[in-house]
C-alpha cells in the first residue's frame, strides 16, 4: 500500500510538472505573436494610392473589350432580326406571289386614307452622333450631331404593317379598311413596339413620338435622286429615274417577285439599317441610295417631311439582308459603285471586287 501511495504521488508530481510546461508553452506563444502584432504595420498612402492606380489601370484597358464584346452580341442580334424579316418576305412572297409593297399608295379619289399626322414637338429629341444632314449641302456634309424634334407620319402604310403576320404579330390587329391615321384602333396598333423591328445596337428616345413603335430597318428602294429629269431645266439630272421605281425591291405600290430579280438574289439588298424610323410610317418604309450623297448615315428634310438613308448606330458598318437571307455587314467606307450596284435588282452592273 505505501507503495502504491508513493507511485499516486509521483505521478500527480509529473501531471503538475506537464501542466506547467504547457502553461509555459502557452505564454511564449501569447508573447511571440503579441510581439509581432506590434511590428506589424498597415498600407501607408502611398502604397495605396498606387494599388488604386493599378485597378483603375486594368479597368481602363478591360472596359473597351467588354463593350467590343456587347456591340458585336447586339450585331449578332441585329443581323438575327434581319434575318427573321427576310424569312417572312419569303413567306409573304409564298402566299402572295410577290414580296409587300413598299408602301401602299392608293387611288385617294375612291379611298380616304385619312390626313397626315403631325408628331411635332418631339416629347424628347433624337439625336444622332453619325448622322449627316444633306438637307442644305449634299455634296459632303460632315458626319456630326443631329438632333431630331420633328416628324410628319403620313397616312399610307409601309411593308412593316403588310408584314404583320408572317411576323406571327397578329394580335396587333390594324384595320385596314378605315383611315389609318383618323381610328383609335389604327392609332392604337401603331404603338406597339415590335422588338424585331428594331436593332439592339438603336440608341433612341425612350419616350417614342405620338407613342408610336420604332423601326431601323428600310426596304431597298434602289437608286434615285433629288432632282428628276426635266427637258426645260438643264440643272435636272438627266439620269434620274422616276420616284415610283427606283429599281430596287420596295417602292410605291411595288409587286416584286423573285423572277424580277435578275441580278441574282445573292447580289441584291432586300432590307438594311437605317438610323430613324416609324413602322406605321409609309416614309419610314425605305431608303433610296442617291448618287448625289454617295455616303451613309444621310439625312435630308424636304417640305415638313423627314428621311433617312441607309446608316446605323454602329460606328463602322451597316447590316445588310439580301434577298437570298443572308445578312452581313458592310463597311460604310465601301466604293459607292458597287453599293449602288447592290441596290439594283435587274441593273446587270458587274460587280468585281469584295465589298
Amino acid at each position: 500500500m505505501e507503495h502504491l501511495f508513493h507511485s499516486k504521488q509521483e505521478t500527480r508530481r509529473h501531471h503538475s510538472h506537464l501542466l506547467t510546461d504547457q502553461e509555459y508553452l502557452e505564454s511564449f506563444m501569447l508573447h511571440h505573436h503579441s510581439k509581432s502584432f506590434k511590428n506589424r504595420r498597415g498600407f501607408t498612402l502611398v502604397e495605396l494610392l498606387v494599388v488604386m492606380a493599378i485597378i483603375a489601370l486594368l479597368v481602363a484597358l478591360l472596359m473597351p473589350a467588354i463593350q467590343q464584346t456587347r456591340e458585336r452580341a447586339r450585331q449578332t442580334s441585329c443581323l438575327n432580326n434581319m434575318h427573321n424579316l427576310v424569312i417572312a418576305m419569303h413567306n409573304y412572297a409564298d402566299a402572295h406571289r410577290s414580296f409587300p409593297s413598299g408602301v401602299i399608295k392608293p387611288d385617294l379619289v375612291t379611298l380616304d386614307f385619312g390626313s397626315d399626322l403631325d408628331l411635332s414637338p418631339f416629347p424628347e429629341p433624337a439625336r444622332f452622333p453619325f448622322a449627316r444632314d444633306a438637307s442644305t449641302n449634299t455634296n459632303n456634309p460632315p458626319s456630326g450631331q443631329l438632333t431630331l424634334n420633328a416628324w410628319t407620319m403620313v397616312r399610307f402604310w409601309g411593308w412593316h404593317a403588310l408584314l404583320l403576320p408572317q411576323m406571327d404579330q397578329q394580335t396587333v390587329n390594324i384595320d385596314f379598311k378605315a383611315a389609318k391615321n383618323g381610328v383609335q384602333n389604327n392609332l392604337d396598333a401603331m404603338s406597339v413596339q415590335i422588338p424585331s423591328y428594331v436593332c439592339a445596337s438603336a440608341s433612341l428616345p425612350s419616350r417614342r413620338p405620338g407613342g408610336f413603335g420604332y423601326t431601323t430597318y428600310r426596304g431597298n428602294f434602289g437608286v434615285t435622286a433629288s432632282v428628276y429629269p426635266d427637258p426645260n431645266n438643264p440643272n435636272t439630272d438627266p439620269d434620274a429615274m422616276p420616284l415610283v421605281s427606283g429599281e430596287g425591291v420596295f417602292y410605291d405600290n411595288s409587286s416584286v417577285s423573285f423572277r424580277d430579280i435578275t441580278d441574282g438574289t445573292t447580289q441584291t439588298l432586300m432590307i438594311g439599317e437605317t438610323l430613324f424610323g416609324l413602322w406605321g410610317d409609309g416614309n419610314s418604309c425605305c431608303a433610296r441610295v442617291r448618287p448625289d450623297m454617295p455616303y451613309f448615315d444621310n439625312y435630308w428634310q424636304s417640305s415638313n417631311y423627314h428621311f433617312f438613308g441607309f446608316g446605323s448606330h454602329h460606328s463602322d458598318v451597316v447590316n445588310f439582308a439580301m434577298v437570298d437571307n443572308s445578312a452581313r455587314p458592310i463597311s460604310k467606307n465601301i466604293d459607292w459603285n458597287i453599293f449602288t450596284a447592290l441596290a439594283t435588282r435587274s441593273g446587270g452592273e458587274r460587280i468585281t471586287a469584295e465589298y
